[in-house]
């Protein structure tokens, strides 16, 4: 039994231990960094690593709010739901939305890699305008402003210095998707998101997709990938000189069937893109009365699964077929084969 003095002092006693724990856990929160993923993401991360424990780095960017040219509705919502998913297969995430100018984008992109080891599963996801001028492909940061063909280099982001990057890096697999060239940006309807603001001297419209079929210098669609790093798959959300769909919901199309099956335990990259295909395939029909074609460019001969490859192959579902007159080479792909040891690596400069 307690006496008159303990019971006086217990309350005392129970909030000098509340304060002290809640002290530890705000200076514990201050602690940690920003990047770190919610503990829910940290424990499927741990889980995902299973097979081999590689480190796992993703650099995404999702352009919505142009000026001068179509707004998009759905790379921002893109950028964000893939980001949770990333997070979730135990990648780290750099993620961006609406990156304004070139400058900021290569210095955003700077950070991601020089962050790659030889170890390092890298990942690259971009969703918004990209055009292709003179044959070479060009991402579209949300104010650029070409008003001669001199102003290129200076306002948009060729794809080759990204993929120069990676090759510097040494890291022996990169996942680049491109989920881009959607709708005209070129549109003479008015957007009712850019009201007066719109930029109509911008040479991005004068240089636009109607001038292709007299051979100016801007195309439909990306070019094909030329000279992408040894071990790396460039995932196209369309053919090479093709336009994609923004989709009809929340996301855009290729990133919508996604996000259905990248956190799939058990199936192998190249699986997972022929399910992907099948569906964009299948719902651009309904959509467009047209087949939206995915397109893959790799030089990967290893193994990797987003989620966990350990599950058993007699326990995977079978890949669905798209009613489809496509191709098959559009989604072939090498077979799978041991992994090359990771090489030396080297110094990464800076990109601008």
């Amino acid at each position: 039994m307690m006496t008159k003095r303990e019971r006086l002092f217990k309350p005392a006693i129970r909030l000098a231990a509340c304060t002290a724990l809640g002290a530890v856990m705000q200076a514990s929160l201050a602690a940690a960094p920003a990047h770190i993923s919610p503990p829910g993401a940290q424990a499927d991360a741990r889980a995902s690593k299973a097979d081999g424990g590689a480190p796992r780095l993703a650099w995404v960017l999702g352009n919505s709010g142009y000026q001068g040219m179509t707004a998009l509705k759905n790379p921002a919502h893109d950028a964000q739901d893939m980001c949770a998913s990333l997070q979730r297969l135990g990648f780290e995430t750099l993620c961006h939305t609406d990156v304004r100018d070139r400058a900021t984008l290569l210095k955003q992109f700077n950070e991601f890699a020089e962050r790659l080891t030889p170890a390092t599963q890298g990942l690259i996801y971009y969703a918004g305008h990209a055009v292709q001028i003179n044959g070479r492909n060009y991402l579209v940061p949300t104010q650029a402003s070409v008003r001669s063909l001199a102003d290129v280099p200076q306002q948009l982001v060729d794809l080759q210095i990204l993929m120069d990057a990676l090759r510097k890096q040494g890291n022996t697999f990169n996942v680049v998707i491109l989920d881009a060239c959607r709708q005209d940006p070129f549109s003479d309807t008015p957007d009712p998101h850019l009201g007066a603001s719109a930029d109509h001297g911008n040479l991005l419209r004068g240089l636009g997709p109607r001038l292709a079929s007299s051979k100016g210098p801007m195309s439909y669609g990306l070019a094909p990938i030329q000279d992408a790093p040894e071990g790396a798959i460039v995932f196209y959300a369309t053919g090479a000189n093709d336009v994609a769909l923004d989709g009809s919901g929340r996301n855009g199309l290729l990133t919508k069937h996604l996000l259905q099956h990248i956190e799939t335990p058990g199936i192998p990259v190249e699986d997972m893109i022929k399910r992907v295909s099948a569906g964009v395939q299948s719902e651009s029909r309904h959509l467009a009365r047209k087949a939206q074609t995915p397109y893959v460019y790799s030089s990967f001969t290893g193994e990797f699964c987003f989620a966990s490859c350990s599950l058993a192959s007699s326990d995977r579902q079978p890949v669905p077929v798209a009613p489809s007159a496509a191709p098959a080479t559009s989604l072939s792909l090498p077979a799978a084969a041991p992994q090359v040891a990771p090489r030396a690596q080297p110094t990464m400069p800076a990109l601008f």
